[in-house]
């Protein structure tokens, strides 16, 4: 075994150790994400439901009813979206246990990591969008900063757990993308 080989092992347990951890942590974000999704349903509740009532415009009595099927569905996207993430997740480690790395993980992973990287930069834009009404309005004032904060911070927080859901998603199709070279360029070898 020469030392360019060696290293290309090396490399290849460093990004199958990256793409396993990443997997993980697809899963356990997956959890975040959900409470993340019913915290922000459970926090707004009354308006919430208010609002999707209003739009329906149904009479008053069926206000039971508008807020049992928004909640239902709520708890079914819930349950989705942890399923598709614990799916993913799982299915990240097990290409990272086999050392191989299959086309079609490269290509929806690739999808996913783009899809993450374009919301979360469009909910930055809004956010900055919204920050730069107030400011270019003059009405920048400590009372309104105090308003912001409390508005926002929610916002704030959702979008720095975004950016780790992004990182975690950009790292994992990287070290697949490479696991995937790395394990060619070793097949080689022992092919010829």
């Amino acid at each position: 075994m020469n030392v360019d080989e060696a290293d290309l092992k090396r490399k290849f347990r460093m990004y199958q150790g990256r793409m396993m951890v990443n997997g993980r942590a697809v899963t356990y974000f997956g959890a975040w994400s959900v409470m993340k999704i019913v915290m922000a349903y459970v926090l707004n509740y009354r308006s919430q439901t208010q609002e999707i009532f209003e739009a329906t415009e149904l009479p008053e009595e069926y206000f039971f009813w508008v807020a049992t099927i928004t909640n239902i569905s709520l708890g079914l996207f819930a349950m989705l979206v942890l399923l598709v993430r614990f799916l993913w997740g799982r299915w990240a480690v097990r290409q990272a246990e086999k050392g191989q790395v299959s086309r079609v993980f490269l290509i929806l992973s690739g999808c996913v990591s783009a899809a993450y990287l374009i919301l979360f930069v469009s909910g930055c834009a809004s956010l900055w969008e919204r920050l730069s009404h107030y400011y270019w309005q003059g009405t920048f004032s400590p009372d309104i900063l105090d308003r912001l904060y409390r508005s926002f911070s929610d916002r704030i927080v959702a979008l720095v757990v975004d950016l780790t859901s992004v990182a975690i998603f950009c790292d994992l199709f990287l070290a697949a993308l490479r696991l995937k070279s790395l394990s060619e360029v070793l097949a080689k070898p022992a092919a010829e």
